[in-house]
């Protein structure tokens, strides 16, 4: 599958290595790609990483996340599926969107795009490697059965396995993993680390 990568940072190199281990064809997406030497497969300018592209992957920060991808525009990404990893919040260390989610205005905003919401609870290294600890959830929201279908195929690439993701409805439900950040924040403060993750058990 060729995916794109938007963003090279953190976040995008290490899930862009991970697919790019598990077999997949993988361009990264740069303001500068002239200086985006770093990375584990090309770097083209982000209009030219989306083109030809079945999956992009949002991976700059997710309070500017709608700028970058209005750059891109609506009829580049139409019918593509779009996976967003964002948590957006203010200057203030506030939600962006407190009575919503990065994730379902992306959709609104991309009507045409197939937007699937994911990874957003834990850290850059375990999205692309879960088994450096015991069994941790992942969580996706979205409207189209066959964009998560294919989310999930990706995750499994990933190491995510099957009991370890649920699926937790429409996009409406990403305020729900964007409102974890908070959490998350605390926790990595007590144990002063980002290498944890969180289990749903039953």
């Amino acid at each position: 599958m060729r995916i794109a990568i938007i963003g090279t940072g953190r976040v995008g190199s290490t899930v862009g290595a991970g697919l790019a281990r598990a077999g997949h064809e993988v361009v990264y997406g740069s303001r500068t790609p002239e200086k985006a030497g770093h990375l584990s497969a090309p770097s083209r300018s982000i209009p030219e990483a989306v083109d030809g592209a079945e999956v992009v992957i949002a991976a700059v920060p997710g309070s500017i996340t709608r700028e970058v991808l209005a750059g891109v525009g609506p009829d580049a990404l139409a019918d593509k599926v779009l996976i967003d990893v964002g948590n957006s919040l203010t200057e203030g260390f506030r939600l962006s969107f407190p009575n919503g989610s990065l994730g379902a205005t992306l959709q609104q905003d991309f009507p045409r795009t197939r937007v699937v919401k994911t990874l957003n609870t834990v850290s850059a290294p375990l999205m692309a490697d879960p088994g450096r600890l015991p069994q941790t959830t992942v969580f996706l929201s979205g409207d189209d059965a066959a964009a998560k279908a294919a989310v999930e195929g990706l995750l499994g690439d990933l190491g995510w396995a099957a009991e370890s993701r649920i699926d937790l409805g429409g996009i409406e439900t990403a305020h729900g993993p964007e409102h974890y950040i908070f959490l998350s924040m605390l926790v990595a403060r007590k144990l002063d680390t980002t290498e944890y993750g969180i289990a749903v058990v039953s």
